[in-house]
């Protein structure tokens, strides 16, 4: 190899290596100013392999946002993440309330038609049966057209303006797929789920609280 080749080569090198020194500082300092945002709300942020968790330092909800690789899917090297706000109440002690929002037109009967004929192999490949112990999960006639409503036991749909209300406003300015929301009340408190990254960036993050507050509150009023 003469000079010249050595000479590109190691030209090369440098400006590969100064492209990733500029690529790690710009992420800490992303990173730096998320956490100094985080702290002025007096949240805080934990790491625990592939799961980061934002927390208030006197609060009882948390925001886990997850990464598992899907070696099923191709590109094998996609990533499934599922971002889930939570809070241990209110609970619900008489079966599950599942919500979210619903699809335009005759597809709403589609979706609820299918959802209530499915067998026990597909409800649990979609993630059911770990909805209210695997109980059959019968819809809701919600008065509101926004809202896709099932439940685990007796009741109407009736009170869950709030929570329409609340996916309403998330889903005009996150209108993805996968960042429709699918709302949880059960024995355990409430959960928010999206299959996307609620840590994205900090505006996002504090949208996706103030949706779960919303609907927590909602949620509320309606075990009273």
């Amino acid at each position: 190899m003469d000079r010249t080749a050595v000479a590109v080569v190691l030209l090369a090198a440098v400006v590969c290596g100064l492209g990733a020194a500029a690529l790690i500082t710009r992420c800490r300092r992303r990173r730096a100013h998320f956490d100094a945002l985080l702290g002025e709300r007096g949240w805080m942020r934990l790491r625990d392999g592939d799961s980061t968790t934002v927390r208030p330092e006197r609060g009882d909800w948390e925001v886990r946002t997850t990464r598992s690789f899907a070696t099923q899917q191709s590109p094998p090297s996609t990533h499934i993440i599922v971002s889930t706000w939570s809070s241990t109440w209110p609970t619900s002690s008489h079966g599950t309330l599942l919500a979210g929002p619903s699809p335009p037109g005759p597809l709403r009967d589609m979706a609820i038609g299918l959802i209530g004929s499915l067998n026990g192999p597909l409800r649990g490949w979609l993630g059911l049966t770990r909805v209210g112990d695997g109980a059959e999960l019968r819809a809701l006639d919600t008065p509101d057209p926004r809202l896709l409503a099932f439940t685990t036991a007796d009741g109407d749909g009736a009170g869950l303006a709030g929570v329409a209300d609340a996916v309403s406003a998330w889903c005009a300015r996150y209108d993805n797929e996968r960042d429709q929301p699918a709302v949880t009340l059960d024995t355990d408190g409430v959960t928010v789920r999206v299959r996307s990254d609620a840590m994205q960036a900090p505006e996002r993050l504090l949208a996706f609280v103030e949706l779960g507050l919303a609907c927590r509150t909602a949620l509320g009023e309606l075990r009273r």
